[in-house]
This record gives structure tokens, C-alpha cells and sequence, in this order.
């Protein structure tokens, strides 16, 4: 074939040849085949033989593959700014959340505070209470009937307004 022997298989009375030495740059060839058998009788054949380059498209392909990276790549580094972004976010919300806490935190302990402060004055204002009607009825048994003292036109103390407490807030009672 074009100059090359490649022998015969007996069998089947096919032969092969691979890398045929094509050029390359010559799109079409022609490629004669002679045969020869035992008995001396020859035959020849020529084909035509189209080279068809595989590199331009192999780099086509190359070159729609790196374009396909290029976007994928693009894609994963908005991703990635997007995540740093929530990330971001993310830890100055739950800094927020730190200081809010904190801050109820603080507010917990001035309401308790304030609470013992107003248990406190209303021990204080019912002991004062409580001394106010002891030195009622120690002035009243001293003066006498008829006399008024500093409380009310019969003799009796006007019992201030009280103020009942809880933990949910403060209601006045009359």
C-alpha cells in the first residue's frame, strides 16, 4: 500500500495498516493497494482518502471548555461574595442580638431593684402607718372625746392610697 507491504491474512484475505503516513497538510490523497496471491495473480486498487485534521476541532472544543470554566468560575466568585456577605450579615445581626441581650439583661435588674425599693418604701410607709395609728389612739385617749387632732373632723386617720406590686407592673387600688 503506497509502498508499504503488509501481508495478508489467509483467512479472511484482509490486511490492516494503522498510522497510515498521511500529510497533513494535504486534505485529500490517494492510497493504491496492489495484491499479489499464491498462484502469481495480481490486482490494484487506488482510493481517494480524505484527511480530515482533528486539532481545530479539538481546539474549538478547548476553547468552548475554557469559556464554560471562565463562567463557572465567574458563578462560584458571586457565590462567594454573596456568602461573605451573609456572613457578614450574619455576625452583625447576632452582635445586635448580644447587645439586646445585654441591655434586657440590665433592664431585668433595674426592674428588680426598683421592685425591692418599692417593697421597702411600702414596709416603711405601712410601719409609718402603723405608728401614725398608734399615736392616734394614744392622742385620742389623752385629749378626750371632741377634741381633733391632725386627722380627719371625727377623729379618724385618712388611710393614704395604696399601691398594690407585682412583677408585671404597678396598679394603684383606691
Amino acid at each position: 500500500m503506497n509502498g508499504f507491504w503488509r501481508a495478508v491474512n489467509s483467512a479472511t484475505g484482509g490486511f490492516s495498516y494503522n498510522n497510515l503516513p498521511l500529510a497533513r497538510r494535504i486534505e485529500r490523497r490517494y492510497v493504491t493497494v496492489a495484491a499479489t496471491d499464491s498462484s502469481g495473480n495480481s490486482a490494484t486498487a487506488t482510493r481517494n482518502v480524505t484527511f480530515q485534521d482533528p486539532i481545530p476541532g479539538v481546539q474549538q472544543d478547548i476553547l468552548d471548555l475554557q469559556s464554560t470554566v471562565s463562567a463557572i468560575q465567574s458563578e462560584v466568585a458571586t457565590i462567594q461574595s454573596t456568602l461573605t456577605t451573609l456572613q457578614n450579615t450574619m455576625t452583625t445581626v447576632q452582635q445586635q442580638i448580644s447587645g439586646l441581650n445585654s441591655g434586657l439583661a440590665d433592664v431585668r435588674s433595674q426592674i428588680a431593684q426598683s421592685w425591692q425599693v418599692l417593697n421597702n418604701t411600702r414596709t416603711a410607709l405601712n410601719s409609718a402607718w402603723n405608728e401614725l395609728n398608734s399615736t392616734k389612739s394614744s392622742l385620742t385617749s389623752t385629749a378626750g372625746p371632741g377634741h381633733h387632732h391632725a386627722f380627719g373632723p371625727h377623729g379618724d386617720a385618712k388611710r393614704p392610697r395604696q399601691q398594690q406590686h407585682s412583677p408585671e407592673g404597678l396598679r394603684w387600688r383606691t
